[in-house]
C-alpha cells in the first residue's frame, strides 16, 4: 500500500512538473524565431543600404571615366554633371530590378522623409502586407531622383568626384533621402533604409 502511496505521490510530482514545464519550450522556440527574422531582416536591410552605395560610387567613377574620355572639342562641368547623375540613375534602375532575397521584395526611392517615417512605415508595411514606399517618393529610377545627388566634381584633396544622395525640403523636419522599404511575407517582418545623409561616396 505504501509503495501504491509513493507511486502515485511521484506520478502526481511528474505530472505538475511537466504542466509547467511544458510552455517553455514553445515559448523559447518562438522567442528563437522571432530574433531569427529579426536578424535576418536587418540583415537584408544591411544588404541593401551597402548596394544603393556601391552602386553609386560605381557609376559615379565610370560615369565620369565615359565622359571624361569621350573625344570632344569642348567639355564643361554642367555637361559632365549631367552625364554623371544620368549614368548613376541607369545604375540604379538595374539595381532596381535586383532580387535580393525571395523571402523579401524591396522597393527603392527617393524622397522627403523625416525622423519618425522609419517607425511608421515599417508598421504600416507589417499591417498591410506589402512594401510601401514614402508619402511622396519616386521609384529610384524616376529622373526625379537625380535632384537627390549632390555631386561634389575633384574638388576633394585626392581630386576625385564625390555625391552626397541627399536634398534639401521645402517641408519643416523633414529631409531628401535615397533609401529602400523591405518587407518580408514570410517573416512578416518589415524595415526602412536609407544612405546617411553625410556619407560622401566617392
Amino acid at each position: 500500500m505504501r509503495g501504491y502511496l509513493s507511486f502515485l505521490l511521484v506520478l502526481s510530482i511528474m505530472v505538475c512538473l511537466f504542466a509547467f514545464l511544458s510552455p517553455f519550450p514553445e515559448l523559447h522556440s518562438n522567442s528563437d524565431y522571432a530574433a531569427i527574422e529579426a536578424e535576418r531582416t536587418n540583415s537584408i536591410s544591411m544588404n541593401i543600404k551597402e548596394a544603393l552605395i556601391l552602386s553609386t560610387s560605381y557609376w559615379l567613377r565610370a560615369s565620369a571615366f565615359g565622359y571624361d574620355s569621350a573625344p570632344s572639342e569642348e567639355k564643361n562641368p554642367v555637361e559632365r554633371e549631367l552625364a554623371i547623375k544620368a549614368g548613376i540613375l541607369s545604375g540604379w534602375a538595374l539595381l532596381s530590378t535586383h532580387e535580393f532575397s525571395e523571402d523579401f521584395e524591396v522597393e527603392l526611392w527617393c524622397g522627403h522623409i523625416n525622423s519618425g517615417t522609419k517607425q511608421q512605415l515599417s508598421k504600416e508595411m507589417v499591417e498591410e502586407g506589402r512594401t510601401i514606399p514614402c508619402a511622396g517618393c519616386q521609384p529610384l529610377y524616376s529622373p526625379g531622383c537625380a535632384e537627390f545627388i549632390q555631386l561634389d566634381q575633384k574638388e576633394t584633396p585626392e581630386g576625385k568626384d564625390r555625391v552626397r544622395l541627399t536634398s534639401s525640403s521645402p517641408l519643416p523636419t523633414y529631409f531628401g533621402a535615397v533609401g529602400a522599404s523591405i518587407y518580408s511575407p514570410k517573416y512578416g517582418t518589415a524595415n526602412v533604409v536609407y544612405v546617411p545623409l553625410t556619407e560622401w561616396i566617392g
